[in-house]
């Protein structure tokens, strides 16, 4: 695995993020090497209300067929988009609650694959 993160201040009022992960497989086992994958994400915040703060990402994930002769190459690898509406809220100075909706752009999953509708993350964030 490869990552990087950048974030910084695109304005008074907004902050931005950028961040990638290149994933490659070392190794494989039973026959069965994964695909490599790409995955690179963008997003802005307001960051202008004290205790609630919007944000919108665009995600997406690019991944190639697994290998090896227990693959199911035929039903591997794809490439998705998403936009991602969300929001955080301060409930108290250490505890934020946060939720997003990642709704699908584009999709294509080579063969037959599950692929979701929506995705609907949401979680609590405790500073110490």
């Amino acid at each position: 695995m490869l990552g990087a993160f950048c974030t910084g201040t695109a304005s008074d009022n907004i902050d931005y993020f950028v961040q990638g992960l290149a994933q490659t497989p070392i190794n494989s086992r039973a026959g069965f090497r994964p695909g490599a994958s790409l995955n690179i994400n963008l997003g802005l915040r307001y960051v202008a209300i004290e205790k609630i703060t919007p944000e919108l990402q665009f995600n997406a994930r690019t991944m190639r067929r697994g290998s090896g002769a227990n693959a199911d190459r035929d039903n591997s690898g794809g490439t998705l988009l998403y936009l991602t509406p969300g929001e955080t809220v301060a409930v108290m100075p250490k505890l934020k609650l946060f939720g997003f909706m990642q709704v699908p752009l584009y999709q294509h999953v080579v063969g037959y694959q599950l692929a979701p509708r929506y995705i609907a993350p949401v979680g609590v964030r405790y500073v110490m």
